[in-house]
């Protein structure tokens, strides 16, 4: 897209009809794409997220909500607005995947519980027994 803009200009104006028709895609979807594009090429921040980043976005939900402008302004300028965005609905899934799975377990050892409660008093009995 870059280079069909570079290669799409006339009076120093870009043609976005010409670079729509070429792909397929109205001038403004053409514009609305460079921009973004033009912007992502800005942020340089590729690595992996740090546990101590994941939990600053966290704190910084739960402090300002799901604001994701002013949390990429304030807290984190070399990620996009959508890789935040993005990064708190993938973990906070897998937060909530996470906690169905302990209430799974523990509901699949309640039997297993109440099984060894009883086999404790099996043996409690038996010694009440004994002592008889």
């Amino acid at each position: 897209l870059i280079e069909l803009v570079n290669q799409n200009i006339q009076n120093n104006r870009i043609i976005w009809k010409n670079i729509g028709q070429i792909l397929n895609r109205t001038a403004n979807q053409c514009k609305t794409m460079y921009t973004i594009q033009l912007k992502l090429k800005d942020f340089k921040s590729i690595e992996k997220w740090t546990p101590f980043q994941i939990h600053t976005l966290f704190g910084a939900v739960y402090t300002i909500g799901q604001q994701w402008t002013l949390i990429q302004k304030n807290y984190f300028p070399d990620k996009s607005v959508s890789q935040i965005r993005q990064k708190y609905l993938t973990v906070n899934k897998q937060f909530d995947i996470l906690l169905e799975n302990l209430d799974r377990i523990e509901t699949l050892n309640q039997p297993k519980c109440f099984f060894k409660l009883h086999l404790e008093q099996i043996q409690f009995v038996k010694q009440l027994d004994n002592t008889s």
